[in-house]
C-alpha cells in the first residue's frame, strides 16, 4: 500500500469532533497485539460504502465489514475473528471518515494459535 498522507478532519459527524480521513484505497492499522474483535465507528460524505478487512500474521484476510451502499452518516463497523493482527479500512469515495477504532483480545475468546 502507497504511503498517502492522512487529514485530520472536523467535517461531517460528529460535529466539532476531530476524525481521520482517508483516502479511497485505505489505510492499513497495524496492532499493538493479536486482537479477536475490532469495532470502528466510521461515516463518509459520499453514498459510496466503507469497508474495513481484518488480516491475520500470515496475511489471511479473516473477517471483512462493510457499510450500505448509499447510506451516509455514522456507521458503525464489527469484526470478530481470531488472530488479526492488521486491519485496512477503505472506502468513502475519499471522504471516508475513521470516528473511532477500538480493538479488543475478548478473554472468553482466546486467540487461535497454530
Amino acid at each position: 500500500m502507497a504511503t498517502i498522507p492522512l487529514l485530520t478532519a472536523l467535517w461531517g459527524p460528529p460535529p466539532g469532533q476531530g476524525k481521520l480521513q482517508f483516502p479511497d484505497q485505505g489505510v492499513e492499522i497495524n496492532l499493538p497485539f493479536e486482537a479477536n474483535q475490532a469495532i470502528a465507528q466510521v461515516a463518509s460524505g459520499t453514498s459510496q460504502p466503507v469497508k474495513m478487512s481484518a488480516f491475520d500474521a500470515a496475511g489471511k484476510n479473516v473477517g471483512t465489514a462493510s457499510t450500505p451502499a448509499g447510506k451516509q452518516g455514522l456507521q458503525v463497523l464489527e469484526i470478530d475473528a481470531p488472530a488479526m493482527i492488521r486491519l485496512i479500512i477503505s472506502g468513502g469515495g475519499n471522504e471516508g471518515l475513521l470516528v473511532d477504532l477500538c480493538v479488543y483480545q475478548k478473554p472468553d475468546q482466546p486467540v487461535k494459535k497454530e
